[in-house]
């Protein structure tokens, strides 16, 4: 029972760690990636950037975290 728990756990932080990449690759990232250019964009969604960068960080730490458990 405890090996099945503990591998449903980390089928959950893989699904977490998926979506949170998802979020910050595809809806974040997004609108500062169309014309007329990066730099452009970027000053009108500094938030979002910041944003974007707190949540890559944090599935970056998922992702190392699930590695030492394996």
């Amino acid at each position: 029972m405890e090996t099945a728990k503990r591998a449903g756990r980390t089928i959950g932080t893989l699904l977490l760690q998926m979506a949170g990449s998802a979020l910050v690759n595809f809806v974040l990232l997004d609108p500062i990636n169309q014309p007329p250019g990066f730099l452009v964009n970027a000053v009108a969604h500094a938030q979002q950037i910041g944003l974007a960068v707190l949540i890559g960080l944090a599935t970056s730490a998922l992702s190392v975290g699930i590695a030492i458990t394996a």
